[in-house]
């Protein structure tokens, strides 16, 4: 879907995929957050073998939050360029622009009936010039 505004288009379509990513990247960033504080925990515990443990942990889920932000970075890149696109300086000004339902149907009813006109027109001219 897009948003068809009164000023352009803006694509909604990032929208369940950079949620989906953003929530993905919210828990992994948790999950870090959390084995940061179970780490700091075994080093004032003095356990070697569980410090050990979260450190190799700790830098898998590094890995997982940098694999995780490029989605959420992609989406918000084209996001932007949407928006530029479409002339609008954020989210909240495309949403405020977009047509209603009705108004798009409207819009594409008011469409498809130019098209026809326009067609039977076109047919009319070419069979006057034959």
């Amino acid at each position: 879907g897009a948003f068809l505004s009164r000023g352009g288009v803006v694509s909604r379509n990032r929208e369940p995929y950079y949620d989906e990513a953003r929530r993905a990247l919210g828990r992994l960033e948790e999950s870090l957050a959390r084995t940061q504080g179970l780490l700091d925990a075994a080093d004032a515990a003095g356990d070697a073998r569980e410090r050990d443990r979260l450190v190799r942990e700790l830098l898998f889920l590094g890995d997982q939050v940098g694999l995780a932000r490029g989605p959420v970075n992609d989406a918000l890149y084209h996001l932007g360029q949407a928006l530029q696109k479409g002339g609008f300086s954020d989210e909240a000004q495309a949403a405020a622009a977009a047509l209603q339902p009705e108004e798009l149907a409207d819009l594409e009813a008011r469409i498809a009936s130019y098209q026809e006109d326009y067609n039977r027109t076109l047919a009319a001219c070419r069979a006057c010039g034959q």
